[in-house]
């Protein structure tokens, strides 16, 4: 080993020793093979090339994205509308209502749970009012679509019966004769009538009625 050099090299931590800290934090930076520090100087990913046909070189601890079969980016999935989508095939009602029927009970288990609360609440003293009018928006609400749903029963039992009769007259060498729509809502009228009076609601139904009607505005020319 060369004198000069150990000599060269004393002299060098003597004078690293004499400098500040943050003169030996640019000494260690100038350094060959130091690492800059988290936010200092240039990142460490940064790269070159000498010649632009070269290239460019990468650090090997940059990570790199796996280039495996399932590397392709998938599509992002759209949302679709089975209303509106050909793919998701025709809408039956039918099918719809037989596969869906239990929500009708699950609703009339909501309803009675409802009903429960509000008779509790009222007899507490009902001093919130607005969870009680809640509640009974709610009732009211389940009570409509219960109706509704008696109503189309009723109109899918009445098309069926009309169905049956007209191919019963086909079979008989006679011709099928199609109710129009009028007839067909006044017959839903007379039933409606029938199932209020056998319930006892139609004097109640009809009050109702009239207490709407009354409060419509005439309009006289």
């Amino acid at each position: 080993m060369d004198l000069t050099d150990t000599d060269s090299e004393e002299d060098g931590g003597v004078q690293e020793e004499n400098l500040s800290f943050a003169d030996r934090l640019k000494l260690k930076k100038s350094r060959p093979g130091s690492r800059n520090i988290k936010g200092e100087g240039p990142s460490s990913h940064t790269t070159s090339r000498a010649n632009k046909n070269r290239p460019r070189e990468v650090s090997s601890k940059v990570p790199v994205r796996f280039l495996g079969p399932n590397s392709k980016k998938q599509a992002a999935s759209s949302s679709r509308d089975p209303r509106f989508d050909s793919l998701c095939g025709d809408f039956d009602e039918k099918k719809f209502s037989t596969s869906y029927s239990f929500i009708k009970d699950i609703k009339m288990q909501e309803r009675r749970k409802l009903a429960s609360v509000y008779k509790k609440e009222k007899k507490r003293g009902g001093d919130n009012i607005e969870k009680l009018e809640g509640i009974k928006c709610m009732i009211q609400r389940i009570d409509n679509q219960e109706r509704e749903w008696k109503k189309r029963d009723a109109e899918k039992e009445q098309s069926k019966m009309e169905k049956h009769k007209q191919i019963e007259m086909m079979l008989e060498g006679k011709k099928p004769y199609f109710m129009k729509k009028s007839e067909k809502k006044f017959q839903n009228l007379m039933g409606t009538y029938d199932a209020l009076k056998n319930s006892g609601k139609l004097e109640k139904r009809m009050k109702k009625k009239n207490k709407k009607n009354s409060k419509k505005p005439y309009v006289t020319d």
